[in-house]
């Protein structure tokens, strides 16, 4: 029976991670399994596996998530200790939990939790606590996760009547993978105007009217200017209300020079995974230049994200992770 219950919640896991790696527009979905051992309290004394009748044993979780933004995410899944020999009064019973989670990305290593759900040995009721878990990235998409959880709930999961509260311990290792849909590479949206052609009989000459001198200047000035202005909300790739009037001067800037190739960067903190960044400084590099080009600039422009790959500076502190949250303009 054990061993039937674990390959059916291998197949549930390799289902739900084939039809969520194929869902558009969700890049963020996580799965993973891992295994570990746990400890029980039953609110006088701690049990583990040496004791005759209280123990827990081994344990194991399978579980499937989704990032909401760059702080904060969810996850459901269910715990089991399958070698369990927890001694209550209505006999013998392995330990069974299913929790629904509330993750908190302090850092992409440090990740704690608020978990709920419903756990069950013979008899079952509400539980809940706090966890804590350490992903190790070994690949973009792939992470070793140690996971500690602290589980309160009723004594009467021990014994009918007994009131008060028990509590469980347990510390798994397993492997999470990102399930995100593949993302495609952002196309460069790239308009240019022809170069002035001056036609002599046969021969014709190309004559660059670009000066790069003034240009870079300019350039300069608009990122200068850009420093200065909160051009997106948290989590956004609109534009604010006072982005526009600033990108309205950009793009006065841009049209004295039509023959010209601008890239238009985006840079993000270090708030946030790698992925989620770098989406969100494509996703803002290409609003500006969408705007511009609506706004008549003709100049070949072409957008690329960087996420949190080029800071300006550290990112110790709020003022200074402003500054690499940022949009910058340069000469192509």
């Amino acid at each position: 029976m054990k061993i039937k219950t674990i390959v059916a919640l291998g197949i549930a896991l390799a289902t739900s991670i084939n039809a969520l790696a194929q869902s558009d527009g969700n890049n963020y979905w996580f799965g993973g399994i891992g295994g570990g051992m746990n400890f029980s309290r039953d609110g006088l004394n701690y049990f583990d596996r040496t004791n005759s009748h209280k123990g827990a044993g081994t344990a194991m979780d399978v579980y499937v998530g989704k990032w909401l933004n760059e702080f904060a995410g969810v996850r459901v899944g269910y715990q089991g200790f399958y070698t369990s020999n927890t001694y209550v009064e209505y006999g013998e019973d392995p330990f069974h939990y299913g929790h629904a989670d509330l993750l908190f990305n302090v850092r992409d290593w440090f990740v704690p939790y608020l978990h709920v759900g419903y756990a069950k040995i013979d008899k079952g009721g509400i539980g809940g606590g706090i966890g804590l878990m350490v992903p190790i990235q070994i690949t973009k998409r792939i992470a070793i996760v140690p996971d500690v959880k602290f589980l309160a709930h009723s004594r009467n999961l021990f014994a009918e009547g007994a009131g008060g509260l028990a509590s469980t311990m347990s510390g798994t290792l397993g492997v999470a993978i990102n399930l995100g849909s593949k993302r495609k590479p952002v196309e460069p949206i790239i308009i240019r105007e022809p170069y002035e052609v001056i036609k002599h009989d046969t021969v014709t000459v190309t004559k660059v009217r670009v000066d790069t001198v003034y240009i870079e200047k300019d350039l300069d000035e608009i990122n200068k200017i850009l420093s200065d202005v909160v051009l997106f909300d948290f989590d956004k790739y609109d534009l604010t209300a006072e982005a526009i009037p600033v990108l309205n001067r950009v793009a006065d800037i841009l049209k004295k020079y039509p023959e010209a190739n601008i890239v238009v960067e985006g840079h993000t903190d270090s708030v946030g995974t790698e992925t989620y960044n770098q989406k969100l400084s494509e996703n803002r590099a290409n609003t500006v230049v969408n705007y511009l080009k609506d706004q008549g600039v003709k100049c070949g422009l072409s957008s690329i994200g960087y996420g949190k790959s080029r800071p300006k500076t550290d990112n110790s502190t709020p003022e200074l992770r402003h500054q690499n949250r940022r949009i910058e303009f340069r000469l192509k």
